[in-house]
Parts: structure tokens; C-alpha cells; sequence
């Protein structure tokens, strides 16, 4: 089978996944391994691992997040620059503990771009969520929201930590600002707050004026 047909063949399938339900992730997400693992035992390409190693991830468990991050490592061998693999390595070994050197890969993905606004905002999540180091985590939220001002994640990521440091005021505007960038899907995150404390203030934030 030749390349051209594979890649055809693959992102006809994964464009068809697409628009499955959201209970059928993990069947979806085991159906695109299926078709990466397939092109990938032909042709080594990084984004193919990536891609492998990001539907890992979203299957969620400490295998499964084993797993990506070994296709993360295969794929910045072949691209040492690549960016995205690095804060999606770093996201993985975040949820499996690993904080430093999840920081670590963030402090490279920052090296490489400095103007790449996800490597501070994961960065600055993973300080705040896991190391407490909620000063830190401002700055890097902070460098966040300035280089993706249209970005609701990165504004709750600051809110969270204006809030934990005492500033409610600039929290609460912060909250209100991700909801009016953010749809209603958009802003799951607020109701996966780990803090029920800072969640019933992000909703009591979002019609304050």
C-alpha cells in the first residue's frame, strides 16, 4: 500500500471519528492508535507519534500515559524543536508525578519558543496544581494571558492563583473574563476545579459586574 493511500485512508477514518459522541471517546481514541500504529509500522514520522501519544493520553490511565510518553520521546528524537510534543510530554508526566521533570520539558518548550503562550500556561498550571508555588504559577499564567489574550483557560489558571493569593478582586475579573471568551463547552474546566471553595466563587464571579 502506498504512503499517499495510507494518509488518505487514516485521516478519512479520523475525520469520521471526529464527530462521534463524547461516551465514544475512548472506542475513538482506540481506533486512531489502531490507524497511527498501522502507518507507524511502515514510516517513522514524529507527528504520527504524537498524534499516537496524544490519543494515549486521552484514553487517561497510568499505563495508557506510559505509553505517551514513550511516542513523545520518539517523536522529539526525530524533532527536537517540536513544541507542542513537549508540553504534551510534560502534561503526562505531570499526571503521573513526575513534577520536575514535567517542568523541565516546559522549561525547554520555553527555550526553544519564548513566545509559545502554552508552555507558560501549562508550566504555570502544573507549578500552582501540584507544587503549590502559586507566585510562580501567576507568572507563568500571567506571560500566558499576554501572549494568548484570547485564551479562557490561561485566565482561570491566573485567577486561581490570584485567588489563592489573597487578590479577589483581580480573581474575580479574571473568572469573568474566561467566561465571556469562553462557550459553554469551552469552560468545562470551571466545574473540574478541584476546589469546591474556588469553584462556588468562579460562579458567583460570573455575573458580577
Amino acid at each position: 500500500m502506498s504512503k499517499s493511500l495510507i494518509y488518505a485512508s487514516l485521516f478519512s477514518v479520523l475525520v469520521l471519528l471526529q464527530g462521534c459522541a463524547s461516551a465514544l471517546v475512548p472506542a475513538r481514541n482506540r481506533l486512531a492508535i489502531a490507524g497511527y500504529s498501522l502507518y507507524l509500522g511502515v514510516w517513522s514520522d514524529p507527528y504520527m507519534y504524537f498524534k499516537r501519544g496524544y490519543a494515549y493520553s486521552d484514553l487517561g490511565g497510568i499505563d495508557n500515559r506510559k505509553k505517551a510518553i514513550q511516542d513523545y520521546d520518539k517523536a522529539l528524537a526525530m524533532a527536537p524543536r517540536f513544541t507542542s510534543a513537549y508540553q504534551a510530554r510534560a502534561i503526562s508526566k505531570a499526571l503521573l508525578g513526575r513534577y520536575n521533570s514535567a517542568i523541565s520539558d516546559l522549561d525547554r518548550c520555553i527555550e526553544i519558543d519564548g513566545k509559545e503562550g502554552g508552555c507558560y500556561r501549562n508550566r504555570g498550571w502544573i507549578k500552582s496544581e501540584y507544587l503549590k508555588d502559586y507566585a510562580g504559577g501567576f507568572a507563568d499564567s500571567n506571560m500566558a494571558v499576554n501572549l494568548l489574550p484570547s485564551d479562557p483557560v490561561s485566565y482561570v489558571n491566573r485567577a486561581e492563583d490570584l485567588y489563592m493569593m489573597g487578590d479577589f478582586a483581580r480573581s474575580c475579573s479574571d473568572f469573568r473574563k474566561a467566561f465571556s471568551l469562553g462557550s459553554s463547552t469551552k469552560v468545562n474546566w470551571i466545574h473540574n476545579i478541584a476546589s469546591k471553595e474556588i469553584k462556588a466563587y468562579a460562579m458567583s464571579c460570573r455575573n458580577k459586574k
